[in-house]
């Protein structure tokens, strides 16, 4: 399988995972409100919906790579989902959230 079918259906699999995770079951109402919040409650939020959100991710991610032998190694994905979280996090604690 070519790298373009892997990114390809990686990408596919991205949007409902991410709609699943960041509008569905990956966040309560209490982690929308405060995750943008100064202090530590509003950085356990944050905390608790980024890895809410990257367990969903994780698992429907490592499914499609199952069902479909993609040739993903655990050091490329491990480093793709950590730069997920950080992006996310930084994303979800900018200053339009407030």
């Amino acid at each position: 399988m070519t790298g373009a079918v892997t990114f390809a259906v990686l990408m596919v699999t991205a949007y409902p995972a991410h709609a699943l995770a960041d509008h569905v079951i990956g966040q309560t109402d209490r982690q929308a409100a405060l995750k943008a919040t100064r202090g530590w409650a509003g950085w356990t939020a944050l905390a608790r919906h980024v890895g809410a959100y990257h367990l969903i991710v994780t698992a429907m991610t490592a499914a499609v790579i199952a069902v479909f032998a993609l040739p993903v190694s655990p050091v490329g994905a491990a480093a793709g989902l950590a730069v997920s979280a950080a992006t996310h996090a930084l994303w979800n604690r900018r200053a339009p959230v407030h």
